[in-house]
């Protein structure tokens, strides 16, 4: 390996590891990470679009009496 005369192989080799494997694997994992958060933003607001007329229908229930308690 050819290096500048102020870098020492071992350096250039922890250099190439950190570039070639570690980077990647930080970068897909903070990608991940987002697409997670993403998808359960998402579940979360579904949930709310089905709980919603759900609580206002269950609401106009309780006030008209069918329901015993």
């Amino acid at each position: 390996m050819r290096n500048n005369a102020g870098v020492s192989p071992t350096t250039a080799f922890l250099s190439l590891f950190f570039i070639a494997f570690v980077m990647p694997v930080l970068i897909f994992s903070a990608g991940y990470h987002y697409l997670n958060r993403a998808n359960l933003e998402l579940e979360e607001i579904s949930l709310l679009r089905q709980s919603e007329p759900a609580a206002a229908n269950l609401e106009a229930s309780l006030n008209n009496g069918s329901f015993w308690c």
